[in-house]
């Protein structure tokens, strides 16, 4: 497979994180799933893009999987031990806790996210794990608040809060039974915890800018039914921005991680392929070959016009300097294209009675989503350019 494809896109292909349906997993309380099968595929595609901004924060966007022996292994294997399908505090991203967050914010365990959903449960696991040294901004109504987004990434404004969920209803039981393993789950594990020391590489001196590297995500619906052809050239025009990490979106309810493009074909990686769980051991005992399972080989690519409007995009921003280029790059984009987000300086202030005690600051059009299809997508191979 990889001689039909330029050698530096293959490498860069297969070096991505890949996650997928997973079963023979342990049971993710209070439920009995012990397999996402079904209706997992828009929390895999949130995973691959999570795993892939990690990846660019921790080893860069130019790091390659190639040789265990080399010494960024270690950091690349810690990043894709955060992922295993388990309810302990060494896999902070695991299917399990953003099951549990999904919970608390209406959706059961077994039941389809969509890009909304998804946005607001990774910025609350990212900023429940300290060692991920990361910040998570979520776009208003399909627009960026560049006074927001610095007080997320200086810590002012703390995660998205689920506490307006009270307990007075069977379902809120259920919420707070969910909440309550969530937060036992958090609890500081020193087994096996030696690999969770290393730092990102960024100066952790006094003199460090208090800006903190920030994953943007904008969760968004470009058209009514289908992709509107008007929003093509923006959205084809994010993936040559340097910032950029992909999409979590793909058919009508059935989500894909595109990372890629070539011409007005977009390169993805599918969720929608099962395999078994990894079993639980020490960390020190997962094998190279263990984690290529988390690691595609055979690039697809889907028609722009076939994409699902509703999608979440993701931004990552290593400094201040590199938010302030994205800004500028976004603008450029708004002017010349029609505008598929927009950059303002900040949010307008409103009258207290006119917000909603369940405003979470983003569009939701979930409610009448239907359950994931488990038709696989075939692909027809090609030379692309990936981001």
């Amino acid at each position: 497979m990889s001689v039909l494809w330029p050698p530096d896109f293959y490498s860069d292909f297969t070096s991505r994180f890949w996650m997928t349906y997973r079963h023979n997993y342990p049971p993710i309380r209070p439920s009995h799933y012990k397999t996402d099968i079904g209706w997992g595929c828009m929390l895999r595609s949130g995973q691959s893009l999570l795993a892939n901004a990690l990846l660019i924060h921790f080893l860069s966007r130019d790091w390659r999987r190639t040789d265990p022996s080399d010494p960024t292994w270690k950091t690349y294997t810690k990043i894709a031990h955060w992922f295993l399908d388990e309810l302990s505090p060494r896999a902070p991203f695991s299917i399990h806790r953003i099951a549990l967050l999904g919970k608390q914010l209406g959706k059961n365990i077994g039941e389809w996210f969509g890009p909304s959903t998804i946005s607001q449960v990774i910025q609350a696991l990212v900023s429940d794990f300290p060692d991920a040294n990361m910040a998570v901004y979520i776009a208003t109504d399909g627009v960026i608040y560049r006074k927001d987004v610095h007080d997320v990434a200086t810590g002012k404004k703390p995660r998205g809060d689920f506490g307006y969920l009270n307990t007075r209803t069977p379902m809120d039981v259920e919420r707070e039974e969910a909440r309550t393993i969530y937060t036992l789950s958090n609890s500081v594990d020193q087994h096996n915890n030696d690999i969770f020391n290393t730092n990102t590489n960024q100066d952790p001196s006094p003199t460090q800018p208090p800006f903190k590297s920030t994953l943007i995500l904008v969760a968004i619906r470009l058209g009514i039914d289908s992709l509107h052809p008007s929003y093509y050239p923006a959205l084809k025009t994010c993936f040559r921005l340097p910032y950029f990490v992909g999409i979590a979106g793909g058919r009508p309810n059935s989500s894909l991680y595109f990372m890629g493009l070539q011409d007005d074909e977009l390169i993805y990686i599918d969720p929608h392929f099962s395999r078994s769980a990894l079993e639980t051991k020490s960390l020190v005992d997962y094998t190279a070959e263990d984690l290529a399972t988390y690691h595609c080989t055979i690039p697809r690519k889907i028609h722009i016009s076939q994409v699902d409007p509703s999608m979440m995009l993701g931004f990552y921003c290593r400094t201040q300097d590199d938010f302030d280029i994205f800004c500028e790059q976004i603008n450029q984009i708004g002017q010349r294209y029609s505008a598929i987000f927009t950059i303002q300086e900040q949010a307008p202030e409103y009258e207290e009675d006119v917000r909603s005690e369940h405003d979470f600051g983003v569009i939701s059009d979930e409610d009448d989503e239907d359950k994931d299809e488990l038709n696989l997508v075939s692909s027809q191979v090609g030379q692309e350019n990936t981001l």
